[in-house]
């Protein structure tokens, strides 16, 4: 038995030697310790975050030619140039950037530099407007709040954030001036700060208040370390990528059936009317993929990724049987993956053939027992099919996984109405507390009436120009 002050040598905090292990938590939050002058751990959250992202130059279209990868792009081409940059979500389980992400400050820039190393476009912080991926929540009235005023926080507009392994498009347009010397270079560079401008400004305003000055000096009694709320906020870069017009090589090592396959689901998320883009590139990475040579096994690994996005795209299209015989191609690929269950279950969802969904669905789920997301699209089939009591329990297991899933508390609700179980108002109470307020598409919309740079961001793959 220890002593009150002895270590407990079963405690998992203590290292064989009888130290403490380090509580030290890496993840993005630079800013902070900048604010503590703590060299170390910035750099440590600096190496962490370094290629948790990745970033790619996917399409150029330039002297009126769309090019894929940049192959075939004209090198003595001026004008607007248009550039696809590709970033996707690597290494970082939910979303990126994560947290309070309507604080977040993470941007990509974009420069093009001519054969003698002179800058002839840019798109960069306070040059130009660039995609921050971050969401843009608003007040009562929508407009758009910028440094965290919690209280006044009434609606999301847009969410640019991304969710884990997905991948997004940012648009750029540039001017390249005609007296350019080729060949031209762009770069693309992905960049991150723990917090907004607006928001720093505003910290280090209240910090020299009264108060602030107060909170600070009662910091550091408590914990032995002074905080500089107004230190600069340290710039990390994520990831960077270079593409040489006219040159097929770029510092993407990666093969052309890979990024096209990115390419594809980052676009993937287009308004319905410019899905074909999606295809398009998705049909150039099976082309490639074709050309790539690999061994057999590697060979259909990739083949089925690239049939199962295209067969995201086609239900999401409503193209329910291209959905359908594209799903019985990825399960020839890989028999034991579930996805072909899901695929198929989507696609049929999508055209309301619920009856025909649910048992996909079901072997979906059954892959993977613990997603509430999934639990929620197979409680909806269900309910919809008319099995109220099977929508019942799914929707009662995953809820005591996510208490306040929006989707599980209507399905719940709705069953145990049309199951006439007393328990249904309570239920359906609780759906009403936790679901997207009525009046979120109306201030998002009033967002975009009052602010073009808000009506801009409300459209999920745009131009920054």
């Amino acid at each position: 038995m220890t002593e009150p002050g002895d270590p407990d040598p079963n405690d998992p905090a203590i290292a064989d030697d009888g130290s403490i292990r380090s509580h030290r938590f890496i993840g993005g939050h630079s800013w902070l310790a900048a604010m503590r002058g703590d060299a170390d751990t910035l750099a440590r959250v600096q190496a962490f975050l370094r290629n948790v992202a990745s970033v790619d130059i996917a399409a150029i279209e330039l002297g009126g030619r769309r090019s894929l990868l940049g192959h075939g792009v004209d090198p003595a081409a001026r004008g607007r140039m248009v550039v696809d940059v590709v970033v996707r979500n690597l290494a970082v389980g939910h979303k990126f950037p994560g947290g309070t992400r309507d604080a977040q400050d993470t941007w990509i820039a974009l420069q093009v530099r001519d054969a003698n190393d002179r800058i002839v476009a840019v798109l960069d912080d306070g040059r130009g407007d660039v995609h921050r991926l971050r969401a843009g929540v608003v007040d009562e009235h929508g407009k758009l709040v910028s440094a965290r005023e919690v209280e006044n926080l009434r609606a999301v507009a847009f969410d640019h954030t991304i969710a884990p392994r997905d991948a997004v498009i940012v648009r750029y347009a540039v001017e390249l001036p005609a007296d350019a010397v080729g060949p031209l270079r762009v770069e693309a560079r992905l960049l991150h700060r723990s917090r907004t401008l607006e928001l720093a400004d505003e910290t280090c305003r209240q910090s020299r208040t009264k108060r602030g000055e107060a909170f600070l000096r009662a910091t550091e009694a408590m914990t032995g370390q002074r905080l500089d709320p107004c230190a600069e906020m340290p710039v990390t870069e994520i990831a960077s990528h270079q593409l040489t017009l006219g040159h097929a090589a770029s510092s993407d090592a990666r093969p052309d059936h890979e990024r096209l396959w990115e390419l594809g689901m980052a676009l993937y998320h287009q308004v319905q009317e410019r899905l074909p883009e999606a295809r398009d590139a998705l049909a150039a990475a099976e082309q490639a993929l074709d050309r790539a040579g690999l061994p057999q096994a590697e060979h259909d690994d990739a083949l089925a990724r690239i049939l199962a996005a295209l067969g995201t795209v086609a239900a999401r299209q409503g193209r329910v049987d291209e959905a359908l015989a594209l799903a019985d191609r990825v399960e020839a690929l890989a028999p034991q993956h579930p996805y072909p269950h899901l695929l198929r279950g989507r696609a049929l969802a999508k055209v309301w053939r619920w009856q025909q969904a649910v048992p996909h669905l079901e072997r979906a789920l059954a892959a993977s027992p613990k997603s509430p997301t999934l639990a929620g699209e197979l409680a909806v089939a269900y309910g919809s099919a008319g099995m109220h009591r099977e929508a019942l329990a799914v929707a009662a297991e995953a809820l005591e996984l996510r208490p306040r899933d929006a989707t599980l508390l209507r399905a719940q609700a709705l069953a145990l109405q049309a199951l006439d179980d007393p328990r249904a108002e309570a239920a359906l109470q609780a759906y009403f507390a936790h679901r997207e307020p009525d009046d979120q598409p109306h201030l998002a919309s009033a967002c975009g009436e009052q602010d073009p740079a808000c009506a801009r961001e409300r459209v999920p793959v745009h131009v920054h120009e």
